[in-house]
């Protein structure tokens, strides 16, 4: 069972998960705060296949597919 969700996640929290992201994702030249395109690979994704899309270099799993895993707490 699982435990119900917090009414809001604590700030420090999250700056040091985004501090931790930015400096992975650093570490190969990625900026945290850009952009990358990708193409759908099928028609099951929220975009028809071969769809170029432009994501947000850290994007929710949401961001491309329309699917109900993850549920609300991975799509603030």
């Amino acid at each position: 069972m699982r435990a119900p969700p917090a009414p809001h996640d604590p700030e420090p929290l999250l700056n040091a998960v985004a501090r931790l992201a930015a400096w992975k994702l650093g570490l190969y030249g990625v900026p945290a705060g850009g952009r990358a395109a990708l193409y759908s690979s099928n028609d099951g994704s929220r975009f028809p296949e071969g769809t170029r899309c432009v994501f947000a270099t850290v994007s929710g799993h949401r961001d491309g597919w329309a699917g109900g895993r993850g549920g609300p707490a991975g799509c603030r």
